[in-house]
C-alpha cells in the first residue's frame, strides 16, 4: 500500500481505522500508525462519504485560515485531530481546537509520533461507537413512540367500536320500526289517492340510518377474515361487479391495469373486494364528473409516494400492490392525518366510517394501506398485501 493516498472514498467506520491527512505531513505512513492513511483536499468529503476516524492537519505546509475553515464545518467538527507545526502554535488555535485534540510543534522520534497517532486514533473510534450508539438509540426511542401512538390509538378504536355498536345495536330496532310505519302510511296514502313527497324523503332518511347503522354496526364488530390463497384479478374483478350498478350509465372512466403472473395473495377475498368498493367510490366521490380513476395491481411492496403519506403496519415481504389512483384534486395537508379516523369525513352525505373499515380490514389481513397525496395532483391509495409465498 502507497504511503501517499490521494482519496476519497473512505472505508466505513467498521472498517480498519481511517486517519486523514491535510497537508504534507511526511512523517506519517502506513509504516507509522497502523491505519489506512488518506491525504485530503482541504474540504469536506462528498454527502455520504464515511468520515476518517481522526484528522491530521499539517500547518507546515497549508495555513492557519484552511485549517480553521476545516475545523469549523460540520463534517469535521466531531472528529479528534493533531495539529503539526515547526513553530508555536497561534493563541486563536485554542479556541477552535476541541479537548480531545493534540498539537505537536516537532515531529519527535517515530516512537513518539506513534504513540501520539494511536491515542488520537483510539479516542476517534470511541467517537464514532458512541456515535452510532447514540443513532441506535435516538431510533430505537422514536420507534418506541411510533409503537406506543399506535397502541393508544388502536385501544381508543376499541373502545369507540364497543361503544359504537352498543348505540347501533340499541338504534336498529327502532329504525326498522319507523320504517314499517313509514312503508304502511306510503301504502295507506297510495290506496286513497294521494300523493306526499315528505313521505318518500322519511323513507330516504330512514334508508340513510340504516346505513350508518351498519357500517357501524360492521366497525365496532368486525368479523375475522378467512384468509386463503387468492388471485389478485379475481378480487379486482369481485369488486368491479358490486361496482357495475353505480357505474353503468355514469361519465366515470374506470381504467383497470394488471401485470401478468401475479403470485396469490392470502386474504380474504370478500373482505379485500369490499376494501377495493370502499377505495373506488372514494376515488370517483372525490373527482366529480366526468373523471377517470385507475386500478393498478402490480408486485412489490417498497413503499412509494409524492406528497403527505400515512400508512398502517408493513406486511412481510414480498407482497402485491393494489392501487386506486384519481385525478381529483387531492387531499389537503392538513386533513390528511385524520382521514381514517372515524367518523371523519368531507362528504355532505358521508358516514366517515368508510376508510376507517377500510384500514381495519387491511390491517386484519396482514396487509398495509398507504395514501400520498400533492393537492391539486389527486390521490393514490395503496392496499400492499402480502403474497401466498411469504406467508407459507
Amino acid at each position: 500500500m502507497s504511503n501517499e493516498l490521494v482519496a476519497i472514498d473512505l472505508p466505513a467506520p467498521s472498517d480498519p481505522a481511517t486517519l486523514a491527512i491535510f497537508g504534507d505531513a511526511r512523517e506519517i505512513s502506513n509504516d507509522v500508525v497502523d491505519a489506512f492513511v488518506v491525504r485530503l483536499p482541504v474540504r469536506p468529503p462528498p454527502s455520504g462519504t464515511p468520515l476518517p476516524t481522526a484528522l491530521v492537519f499539517d500547518l507546515r505546509s497549508a495555513p492557519f485560515s484552511e485549517f480553521a475553515v476545516l475545523r469549523m464545518q460540520a463534517e469535521m467538527i466531531a472528529q479528534p485531530l493533531l495539529l503539526l507545526s515547526s513553530v508555536e502554535v497561534p493563541e486563536v488555535a485554542f479556541e477552535i481546537l476541541r479537548a480531545d485534540d493534540g498539537i505537536c510543534v516537532s515531529a519527535g522520534s517515530a516512537v513518539t509520533m506513534r504513540r501520539r497517532l494511536n491515542v488520537l486514533l483510539e479516542l476517534g473510534r470511541c467517537r464514532l461507537e458512541m456515535d452510532a450508539l447514540s443513532r441506535f438509540l435516538m431510533d430505537k426511542q422514536r420507534l418506541d413512540e411510533q409503537v406506543e401512538a399506535d397502541r393508544q390509538r388502536f385501544e381508543r378504536l376499541a373502545a369507540m367500536g364497543t361503544m359504537v355498536a352498543g348505540f347501533a345495536h340499541e338504534v336498529r330496532n327502532p329504525v326498522a320500526a319507523l320504517r314499517s310505519i313509514a312503508e304502511e302510511l306510503a301504502e295507506e296514502l297510495s290506496d286513497v289517492g294521494v300523493t306526499m313527497p315528505h313521505v318518500g324523503r322519511m323513507l330516504q332518511m330512514v334508508e340513510r340510518i340504516e346505513r350508518l347503522v351498519r357500517t357501524s354496526l360492521q366497525f365496532g364488530r368486525p368479523t375475522a377474515p378467512k384468509r386463503a390463497p387468492q388471485r389478485p384479478w379475481v378480487i379486482v374483478a369481485h369488486a368491479l361487479s358490486e361496482l357495475r350498478p353505480r357505474m353503468r350509465g355514469s361519465s366515470h372512466e374506470l381504467v383497470i391495469e394488471a401485470e401478468p403472473g401475479l403470485p396469490d395473495v392470502n386474504v380474504d377475498e370478500r373482505q379485500l373486494a369490499q376494501v377495493l368498493v370502499i377505495l373506488i367510490n372514494n376515488a370517483i366521490d372525490a373527482t366529480g364528473e366526468p373523471s377517470r380513476v385507475l386500478v393498478r395491481v402490480r408486485a412489490g411492496a417498497k413503499r412509494e409516494s409524492d406528497g403527505r403519506t400515512r400508512n398502517s403496519e408493513p406486511p412481510s415481504m414480498p407482497a402485491v400492490r393494489f392501487e386506486v389512483v384519481d385525478d381529483g384534486p387531492g387531499i389537503p395537508g392538513h386533513i390528511l392525518s385524520r382521514i381514517f379516523d372515524p367518523f371523519f369525513t368531507t362528504k355532505s352525505t358521508g358516514t366517515g366510517l368508510g376508510l376507517s373499515i377500510a384500514q381495519q380490514i387491511v390491517s386484519e389481513n396482514g396487509a398495509r394501506l398507504e395514501v400520498a397525496s400533492t393537492p391539486g395532483h389527486g390521490a393514490a391509495f395503496s392496499v400492499v398485501v402480502p403474497t401466498e409465498a411469504s406467508v407459507a
